[in-house]
């Protein structure tokens, strides 16, 4: 008698694997750390011992050029849930950052250094259920060596999620007025902040309309919620002579696009023949996907999905 058993997790883990065999994988990646194709990757990554399971496996990624860009450890053979210090370079050897992980987490103390190997910033990541603004400021240095960060206060600059941003920090998190925009898609943002949450925001686009919002990130999630979903995804994986008993998991990568539709349906971790392809049948089929925002925006959003496959 065959049965099966499905689960689902979504994960931000925009992955392209490029090699399944031996004890190494490699992993080709773009400037921001996103899958790319062979002619365009800035970065590639190697992960160790990938098909002997562990508690945790080695990872290093490189530049193009062959020199080193990160070590670290994580808790996967695909190489994404980091555990454990991990450590950046510039190409020039010098060290660009250094932090620790916990569940693909940062924690604990936190360091970034210039490419001429001078001291940017002296943060720590504390524990709180937030997963964005969790990042106490101690000290920070401009490109000019000047501190305009001593002791948790003053002004800082910051990147992240395609936008660039400034603002005042008190006893060492965001306050007040922060003032930023996007260099990809040309909008411009506001943020308030109160001792590091974020009260309210708004983002206005080249043509001046403007998106408010409370969460900088909010993932895509199906319209009907994730029980309806997981409904969906054991009434119609059809599973046909397997006759071999089969106890692993598949993951699917795939886009959730800006009006809702999925695109770039890959397999990062199959089981091979009908089991893969019905895992992507299954994701293509579905479409009613909410899309994600960044600042209120609707963005393109990269997801995986491990489907936990049991055949007795």
């Amino acid at each position: 008698m065959k049965s099966f058993l499905l689960s689902v997790l979504f994960l931000m883990m925009p992955v392209l694997l490029l090699a399944q065999d031996g004890k190494d994988k490699k992993t080709l990646l773009d400037s921001l750390e996103n899958p790319t194709v062979k002619d365009n990757y800035t970065y590639y990554k190697i992960v160790k011992n990938h098909n002997i399971p562990s508690d945790s496996y080695e990872i290093r990624n490189y530049y193009r050029s062959g020199k080193l860009y990160a070590e670290g450890k994580t808790t996967d053979s695909l190489g994404y849930n980091k555990t454990g210090k991990f450590i950046t370079y510039y190409e020039n050897g010098n060290k660009k950052s250094e932090g620790s992980y916990t569940n693909s987490n940062p924690t604990g103390p936190y360091k970034t250094w210039y490419e001429n190997g001078k001291l940017q910033m002296d943060a720590e990541y504390f524990d709180t259920e937030k997963t964005i603004g969790n990042l106490k400021i101690n000290q920070f240095y401009d490109a000019k060596g000047k501190q305009t960060v001593k002791d948790g206060n003053g002004v800082y600059e910051e990147e992240s999620y395609g936008g660039k941003s400034s603002g005042k920090i008190k006893d060492g998190l965001k306050e007040g007025e922060w003032k930023g925009s996007n260099t990809t898609t040309k909008a411009t943002f506001i943020e308030f902040y109160n001792a590091g949450n974020l009260i309210s925001g708004e983002s206005t686009d080249s043509d001046s309309q403007k998106y408010p919002y409370r969460e900088i990130l909010e993932n895509p999630e199906p319209y009907k919620g994730m029980e309806n979903f997981y409904k969906y995804v054991a009434a119609n994986f059809h599973i046909e002579n397997v006759d071999t008993p089969v106890s692993d998991k598949i993951i699917v990568s795939f886009i959730v696009e800006k009006d809702g539709s999925v695109a770039n349906i890959k397999i990062l971790k199959g089981l091979g023949g009908q089991l893969d392809l019905e895992a992507k049948r299954i994701v293509k089929k579905y479409n009613g996907w909410k899309p994600g925002k960044v600042r209120g925006m609707f963005a393109r959003i990269s997801l995986a999905l491990p489907i936990a496959i049991h055949i007795d």
